[in-house]
């Protein structure tokens, strides 16, 4: 009995670039001018923004920590400065410099922004966020922007706070607190920057596959490394010959869903001095093909059946999506597009997206599947890529269910693929 039914929620490509990065891109003011003109002037004030990227960024207290600490430092590069705390849930907040004590208050709002402003800033400042305990293992998750600053950085000392915890060697950064993820309120990626003459190393604990594209100075690409430890660290060794800012991007690449509230936290250090949060735009970083838009432009799905599984040609099933059933995979819904095989047969759906990018620019491939395989013996389904290479398709990420659940995959090798 071959007979099984196939639904397709969504389907996605994405796309990490290994091109290089532009600074023009990295905060869309950043170089804002004004010029003289006719018979006035005028002079544009930067004004400078930096924020974890998800509303829930970080996570403070989890697994029975009390009176924990977060630091951040940052540098004032405006008069005024905004520091603003999302979801504190009444967190501890103080704010100071080498003289005085200038904010010493809380953040008491719950799924909303709170604000600590002062004006005459100037020099070094440094923000502790402290919550006294917190009733679930997964600690009080917070979002956190500085308005006033392009950067701030974290600098705890790997070995003292979380001895026999560390990779070896004198290793610097965050918390055990920072998370990745796919839900509305969190982020798949962040941006970090490390200071450095092109020799160092990067550590990631507990990543659970996690991407790190690592970037120079210039915007060049350098290399992607992919850190899959569970609860422990993946250290990797960066060489090269330019000094200065090397950009270091984290991606999320599995989805993995720490206490089922749909992040992964994670841990990053460096043997440099500091880890430092930056600004960067998502559409630098990856390209997203789905069948949002342009769906039977450049962006195709066939459905129904196959006589074998995997087939051996890349051009069955043969019957094309009509509009509406291109609707159906349009959006993570809840809408799905369903079809059945005959006695005998394979319900199948294929795709075909053109990528319009170099495979030279493409560092990773990361391939996202939403939708049930049923049969009443053998539920379950399999997604495979075509390996153009291997003139045949390789299976990437199969499951036994016949419940929603999500195939997934990432592959660096994109010329064998595109």
């Amino acid at each position: 009995m071959k007979k099984k039914a196939a639904t397709l929620a969504l389907l996605s490509l994405i796309l990490l670039f290994s091109g290089g990065l532009f600074p023009l891109h990295l905060f869309a003011n950043e170089h804002a001018s004004m010029g003289a003109g006719y018979d006035f002037s005028a002079v544009l004030t930067t004004m400078y923004s930096v924020r974890l990227k998800g509303d829930y960024s970080a996570s403070i207290a989890r697994e029975g920590k009390t009176n924990e600490t977060h630091f951040y430092h940052f540098s004032a590069m405006n008069d005024n400065i905004s520091v603003r705390i999302y979801d504190g849930d009444g967190m501890n907040i103080k704010i100071y410099n080498d003289t005085d004590v200038i904010i010493n208050s809380s953040a008491p709002s719950n799924d909303a922004w709170d604000f600590f402003n002062f004006s005459n800033a100037e020099g070094e400042y440094i923000m502790e966020m402290t919550e006294n305990l917190w009733t679930s293992d997964n600690g009080n998750y917070y979002g956190l922007e500085i308005v006033g600053t392009d950067r701030f950085f974290m600098n705890e000392s790997q070995s003292s706070l979380y001895p026999g915890y560390s990779p070896s060697g004198n290793f610097s950064g965050s918390n055990d607190a920072m998370i990745l993820g796919r839900g509305a309120e969190f982020s798949p990626y962040e941006t970090y920057e490390i200071h450095s003459d092109g020799n160092f190393s990067v550590a990631i604990y507990d990543g659970d596959y996690t991407a790190v594209l690592v970037y120079e100075p210039d915007g060049t690409f350098h290399d992607i490394f992919i850190a899959p430890s569970n609860n422990a660290w993946d250290v990797f060794n960066v060489t090269g010959n330019a000094s200065g800012y090397w950009k270091t991007i984290l991606f999320d690449l599995q989805g993995t869903d720490d206490y089922s509230t749909e992040g992964n936290f994670y841990r990053i250090a460096t043997d440099e001095e500091h880890v430092y949060i930056v600004n960067q735009n998502a559409s630098d970083l990856f390209i997203t093909y789905d069948f949002s838009s342009n769906a039977g432009v450049n962006r195709y799905a066939y459905r129904r059946q196959v006589g074998s599984f995997p087939p051996p040609v890349n051009s069955t099933p043969s019957i094309g999506f009509t509009q509406t059933q291109y609707q159906n995979i349009a959006d993570d819904d809840g809408i799905w597009q369903s079809d059945s095989a005959s006695l005998g047969s394979y319900a199948s759906h294929r795709f075909v997206f053109t990528v319009n990018e170099s495979t030279d620019d493409i560092s990773l491939l990361h391939i996202l599947w939403n939708g049930n395989g049923r049969h009443r013996l053998s539920p379950g389904a399999k997604l495979f890529l075509r390996n153009y290479s291997a003139n045949g398709y390789e299976e990437i990420d199969s499951n036994t269910v016949s419940g929603e659940d999500t195939l997934e995959a990432f592959l660096q090798n994109a010329s064998h693929f595109v």
